[in-house]
């Protein structure tokens, strides 16, 4: 694992290749409410 969520950090392969072009920003938008969504399920897990 990389440690790296693709949404705060800098020098971010994804962040670089979603400037260039390479991924799209619907793709990555939905990645980042994807991450959102299961970090706020398991922070009230329990």
């Amino acid at each position: 694992m990389c440690g790296c969520t693709h949404i705060k950090e800098e020098n971010c392969g994804i962040k670089k290749a979603l400037e260039e072009g390479k991924i799209k920003e619907t793709r990555y938008l939905n990645y980042i409410k994807i991450y959102e969504d299961l970090k706020d399920k398991e922070e009230h897990k329990w």
